[in-house]
């Protein structure tokens, strides 16, 4: 089952392949094939990212798979999604701004449906992270946030599985960087630095090195100036 499925996806990216004349062509033409689904997968196989620690030091646990499936989201995901946020930023009972943020941005001009990715373990959804249009001066750029994983799936590598997965998206459709505000000790594995090195501005001077930009391949020098984020973030 899994040579027939390796076998329909290369029939599948050779026919997507087929008319791209150059190297970017080929990428842009690859990124949509993958894309254009929700949920890209073959008879009975799944593309799937194992995020457990527990599984490689202790091997697999008899009966059970502990693997997490990376896809678009579908409208039915989307209420699943505000409770993995809600979960993610709750704090002292209140309903944390990120769970609303995502609606928002949704209804946003600024939505990019392809960059809008759930984590899911069996039939749950258990963490979601999305990257929404932005510009440097008038360059269109990358916002990535909110991400967030259910508390109690947090710390076995769901959320390193959506940074990884979604960086290597906004890279094969050819957008030129991501940036975020984050912590200055987490970020920096995924490749991220902070925009002053790159002359990029923050909305906000205070946010200092904790705000940082991820550079891809279609990425520029040129492409300095004042970052600005999507509307939906200005009214937090």
């Amino acid at each position: 089952m899994l040579h027939r499925s390796l076998e329909q996806a290369r029939v599948g990216l050779s026919g997507a392949l087929a008319s791209a004349e150059s190297g970017a062509d080929r990428l842009r033409a690859a990124a949509r094939w993958i894309f254009a689904e929700p949920n890209r997968c073959f008879p009975g196989e799944h593309w799937t990212v194992r995020c457990t620690r527990k599984s490689f030091a202790d091997g697999p646990v008899a009966g059970h798979r502990e693997c997490v499936l990376i896809r678009r989201e579908t409208p039915a995901d989307i209420e699943t999604i505000r409770d993995a946020h809600a979960s993610a930023f709750a704090a002292s009972g209140a309903v944390p701004a990120e769970a609303g943020l995502v609606d928002a941005l949704r209804a946003d001009d600024a939505w990019l449906p392809e960059l809008s990715l759930v984590a899911v373990e069996g039939a749950a959804v258990i963490g979601h992270v999305v990257c929404s249009r932005a510009h440097v001066d008038a360059v269109p750029v990358l916002a990535l946030g909110p991400m967030g994983v259910l508390s109690e799936r947090q710390r076995a590598g769901v959320g390193s599985a959506l940074m990884h997965t979604v960086l290597g998206a906004a890279d094969a459709l050819a957008e030129p960087l991501v940036a975020l505000l984050g912590h200055t000790a987490y970020y920096p594995r995924f490749g991220f630095r902070p925009s002053a090195e790159y002359g990029i501005a923050p909305p906000d001077p205070q946010w200092g090195s904790h705000f940082q930009v991820r550079t891809l391949t279609a990425y520029e020098p040129t492409m300095r100036g004042q970052f600005a984020y999507a509307a939906p973030f200005d009214e937090l």
